[in-house]
């Protein structure tokens, strides 16, 4: 289930990151006094529902770790922790949907399953890489010299598209790298690459968290930022 993003595989990747920036859109606008608390609620509980029916098992431990930077980083902590009780009752809610349409993934949300699925199973099958040591598996044994390892292939040396296919995909294709936009865009850029890739967001981060903290232009819009 993709919703408007289409209904072919991965769409719901998207409306992963979507349901993520209007819950944190509107847990902003709650502490900012913008938005009534059942307004909220009601987004929260439709981002739930939505991601039972998707599949997305991510989003019950995104929208609980959104509202817990929302509770260390507010200026109004009641408010904030009030939204950290219904955001817990809301993903056990979500949860026990979950279970009602995809029942055989009872066993997963235990420590031992999640570190199971999180670090040794591979996402669709044996031979495909896992999200956490995919992008280690990726620099020990694909980006071989020390050049490709600092700099990678180069952008567009592992994309796959319709009829278009790099002769690195035809011949690693059965790793699956595709499915973690991270792992190729590591192949593609190396550790360089990868590294400012990843600090635009840490300084959009602590430059939402300056201009909360001193009050520095619209704050709902600052904390959607730092979320």
């Amino acid at each position: 289930v993709g919703g408007f993003f289409g209904a072919l595989s991965g769409s719901n990747g998207s409306m992963n990151v979507y349901l993520c920036i209007v819950v944190a859109y509107a847990i902003a606008c709650y502490l900012e006094d913008r938005f009534k608390l059942w307004l909220v609620v009601a987004i929260m509980v439709s981002a739930f529902y939505i991601s039972a029916i998707s599949e997305l098992k991510a989003i019950f431990f995104e929208i609980p770790l959104l509202i817990v930077i929302a509770l260390i980083f507010a200026n109004k902590k009641k408010r904030a922790l009030l939204l950290t009780i219904l955001g817990a009752v809301g993903a056990g809610f979500a949860i026990t949907i979950f279970l009602i349409f995809y029942p055989g993934w009872s066993n997963f949300f235990t420590t031992e399953s999640l570190i199971v699925y999180s670090s040794e199973m591979g996402y669709a099958g044996d031979n495909s890489l896992n999200r956490l040591n995919g992008g280690i598996y990726a620099l020990q044994n694909l980006l071989v010299s020390p050049f490709h390892k600092l700099f990678g292939l180069g952008l567009g040396n592992t994309e796959h598209f319709l009829a278009f296919q790099s002769a690195f995909y035809q011949q690693h294709r059965q790793l699956n790298y595709s499915f973690f936009s991270y792992i190729s865009l590591l192949l593609e850029t190396g550790i360089i690459g990868f590294v400012l890739h990843v600090s635009v967001y840490f300084v959009i981060f602590w430059e939402a968290v300056r201009l909360y903290k001193h009050n520095l232009g619209d704050a709902s819009y600052s904390m959607v930022g730092l979320l």
